[in-house]
């Protein structure tokens, strides 16, 4: 069996926000919460220069997000020129997040070329309006991912598994969406209740539900990369062991004491787990 791969981004990899903290939906999983914890991009114009002084500090790429609009896009149109210019003049690999895309700028993201394309894929319609507020379906999402993959990229799906306060909240049907589409790997979070969000209180998702999605996933998306991604509740030792031990191909951010217990051989990459390692 390969060596399970072991993404540390840090600061290797920053995150960071093309619309700072600011968010037109309000997620009941997220709340702009997470948007707090990535660097703000400054202007356009001055884009090329906060990533050369990221790369002086040890930088090797990037990923590039941020809050949505209020039709679940994110705005990263008047950047993607500098993702192009990074890769060019910097020698800095790009992970984009696009949420639903806007296909207007599909034109500019073929021609930033990034490394990889993280999107968010749903299978229940209802999670979609309960949890995002949006009109869309889970078709929607499908097409965008079968769009980005006919221009030639790298499209990293992403299933927040128990995303609807730690019910099942489609997971398998989001993975029957990828059949066939050829996707190079699929990131699995989980769901992390967090203060000051409508899901707050919800119950931890269970580790069984967790190995049971990635093992549904193996089996049915063969050649797909299978990878526990870093939005996931912290300390769950038990589960980065399984994921150590060959429950999936990489882990985000293991903890020292999973990686003690495993002892498993392991690649340490450090990017996000959608960007392929030097190996691949």
């Amino acid at each position: 069996m390969s060596s399970v791969k072991v993404y540390l981004p840090g600061r290797h990899f920053p995150s960071i926000s093309v619309t700072g903290t600011g968010c037109a939906l309000d997620c009941a999983h997220c709340g702009a919460a997470y948007l707090r914890h990535m660097l703000p991009a400054p202007e356009p114009g001055g884009f090329h220069d906060f990533l050369a002084s990221l790369k002086r500090k040890g930088a090797g790429g990037f990923l590039l997000s941020g809050g949505c609009d209020d039709e679940g896009r994110v705005p990263l149109g008047p950047y993607l020129p500098g993702v192009r210019k990074a890769k060019d003049t910097l020698g800095l690999r790009a992970n984009v997040h696009v949420g639903l895309l806007d296909e207007g700028m599909m034109p500019a993201l073929v021609s930033a070329g990034p490394d990889a394309i993280s999107v968010d894929i749903i299978g229940d319609e209802k999670v979609i309006s309960d949890v995002y507020g949006l009109d869309a379906d889970p078709a929607d999402y499908a097409r965008a991912i079968e769009t980005l993959l006919g221009d030639g990229l790298r499209v990293v799906p992403h299933i927040t598994i128990g995303l609807n306060a730690s019910r099942p909240s489609g997971e398998e049907e989001a993975i029957g969406l990828l059949e066939g589409l050829g996707v190079p790997a699929l990131i699995f979070n989980v769901l992390v209740p967090t203060k000051g969000t409508r899901f707050e209180g919800a119950p931890a998702v269970g580790n069984g539900r967790v190995l049971e999605m990635m093992s549904l996933a193996r089996r049915r998306l063969p050649g797909t990369e299978i990878m526990l991604g870093c939005m996931r509740p912290k300390g769950n030792v038990g589960l980065e062991v399984e994921a150590l031990r060959g429950a999936v191909d990489g882990i985000v951010n293991p903890s020292r004491a999973a990686l003690q217990r495993c002892g498993a051989r392991h690649e340490t990459v450090e990017a996000c787990c959608a960007i392929p390692s030097r190996s691949a």
